[in-house]
């Protein structure tokens, strides 16, 4: 008897039972609270009153009427209808933007009650609407006559103004001579060279068109537009390119006139190094020894000789290349010593021992030998005019 009691289990079981009814509940309100907050897409109000305007109304059903008399517009028709259902079951990912469709609702709504306020015109019956436009149209018709020959006239004025600014352009700037190709286009290819010929020829075509060529007003607008800064870019170009050449015709004559006067200098240089050289020579040979007595000619042309030996030794060793610069200096400075009593003392107490490539050298290219002594009577003789003198 007391195994078969069961009012416990039933206690519990009616309690879940109560839970899961009060969490429906529960959810129930959320969804319901939920749906509250979401603003209904089926509330929408623009296009059910714009529809509910006559003459939106029957422009509508005669094209409805129209569509469906022809196979074409009555499949678009369908297609149309298909594609509304599939919006229709697309819905729910309208949810992230259901509020901003609401807001732009209300806000046509309310302009389409601006325009109704304003207009009541628009809430009469077709008809009416077609007389009302008709009569006003036949009041505007008989003034036409007024305004057509206003606009003519303004028309005239527009054109002849605009033929007299086109007119001042093609004076002041010219359209510009086909440019010949420079060095730079040769290193193109065939393909970018007809480009830039048809860019060009396009571009040319553009630039020389006329105002006379178009009648009405914005036509001479556009063309005046386009012509203005393609002119003036070529007026630029141009002139650019003029100052390169002269730019480039300068530089070369200067460049000519640097070479004419380094050839001249040059030319004169040698000219007088050549006259400087034949004055020494003729100092050297003729003009000092006939100062000189007889018995000092052997002495000075030994020292000419030696001198002479000297340099084209110093040239020698200056222009050697298998030494360093140190023995260079050296050899140099021994060469100018040597056969000069007071400088070959100095240097060999400078340098001593390291007169060896000195002595080699000396041996390499001798000094002439000194002349025989003068006579005695000679130098008496050379003593005597001194006295005198």
């Amino acid at each position: 008897m007391e195994t078969a009691a069961t009012p416990p289990p039933r206690e519990s079981t009616s309690s879940a039972a109560g839970d899961a009814a009060a969490h429906e509940d529960s959810r129930s309100e959320t969804s319901t609270a939920d749906s509250d907050e979401r603003p209904d897409l089926s509330s929408l109000t623009f296009f059910t009153r714009l529809y509910e305007i006559p003459v939106i109304n029957d422009a509508v059903s005669s094209i409805y009427r129209i569509a469906e008399s022809n196979k074409y517009t009555l499949a678009i028709i369908g297609y149309a209808e298909k594609v509304g259902g599939f919006a229709e079951k697309s819905r729910p990912l309208l949810k992230p933007v259901e509020k901003p469709i609401v807001v732009l609702d209300g806000y046509a709504t309310r302009s389409l009650e601006i325009i109704e306020s304003k207009y009541p015109i628009v809430n009469k019956p077709t008809n009416e609407v077609i007389e009302t436009v008709q009569t006003q149209a036949k009041a505007v018709e008989s003034k036409y006559p007024i305004v057509a020959r206003t606009f003519a006239v303004a028309k005239s004025t527009a054109n002849s103004a605009l033929d007299r600014v086109d007119y001042l352009i093609e004076y002041v700037l010219p359209p510009a001579a086909a440019s010949s190709p420079s060095s730079s286009d040769d290193n193109r290819t065939e393909e970018a060279k007809q480009k830039a010929a048809e860019g060009e020829a396009a571009s040319s075509a553009e630039s020389e068109k006329t105002v006379s060529d178009v009648d009405s007003p914005l036509g001479k607008v556009t063309i005046i537009v386009h012509k203005l800064p393609q002119r003036l870019g070529q007026r630029y170009y141009q002139q650019l390119q003029n100052s390169k050449s002269a730019i480039g015709g300068l530089r070369q004559s200067v460049k000519d006139t640097v070479n004419v006067y380094e050839s001249e200098i040059s030319g004169r240089s040698q000219r007088l190094l050549e006259s400087v050289q034949e004055r020494v020579k003729t100092t050297l040979n003729t003009t000092i020894p006939s100062y000189l007595p007889q018995f000092a000619q052997p002495y000075y042309e030994y020292s000419k000789d030696v001198l002479t030996t000297k340099v084209a030794r110093l040239h020698a060793e200056y222009l050697r290349t298998d030494e360093d610069a140190r023995t260079k200096v050296l050899n140099l400075i021994l060469i100018s010593g040597e056969q000069v009593p007071v400088l070959e003392g100095i240097t060999m107490r400078i340098f001593g021992k390291a007169t060896g490539s000195s002595n080699a050298s000396a041996a390499s290219s001798p000094l002439p030998s000194p002349p025989p002594e003068a006579p005695v009577s000679d130098i008496a003789e050379c003593d005597a005019v001194a006295g005198k003198d």
